[in-house]
């Protein structure tokens, strides 16, 4: 059968299996396929439509070859990976966060200053005399002190 084919090129046996194991075979450049169990392709001349940056990050990963590779950040921030970083004075803008823990001293710069939401307050009256304790559950609030009236010079003490 060999001899009956004369159009062939290359050397080697003629193959006729369904799905032959062809050791280290030249194919040149297939013009299409599934390359599903390919390996060893290279990034950087097998793989086209790659935005520039990407292959070189796919081939080198690292922080740089990354930061090359994304085009629509803005360059004056970083790329942040971790769960709870560390910034060094971010500029956060108008922060919406549920909590704040704080070591140090809390300052404003605005006219409004800082204080507490008015549902945080409580209200609470003496009811029988200026020297009535009151408990206030509040960690602000107003206490209406008894309408009794006070003689000229006269000093009382409530404690809350």
């Amino acid at each position: 059968m060999a001899s009956a084919v004369t159009n062939e090129t290359g050397s080697g046996a003629l193959v006729f299996a369904t799905s032959p194991t062809l050791v280290t075979p030249l194919l040149g450049t297939p013009t299409s396929g599934t390359l599903t169990n390919c390996t060893g392709l290279p990034i950087s001349t097998g793989v086209s439509g790659l935005a520039a940056g990407v292959a070189t990050f796919l081939a080198t990963p690292s922080s740089a070859n990354l930061a090359s590779a994304v085009t629509d950040e803005n360059r004056v921030w970083g790329f942040v990976f971790a769960n709870t970083p560390t910034l060094v004075t971010p500029v956060i803008g108008a922060a919406t966060g549920t909590s704040l823990a704080v070591t140090g001293a809390v300052t404003s710069s605005g006219t409004a200053g800082i204080g507490y939401a008015a549902s945080a307050g409580g209200a609470v009256t003496q009811l029988t005399s200026k020297s009535t304790a009151v408990t206030l559950d509040k960690i602000a609030g107003a206490i209406t002190m008894n309408n009794a009236a006070l003689g000229a010079n006269t000093a009382v003490e409530f404690r809350i």
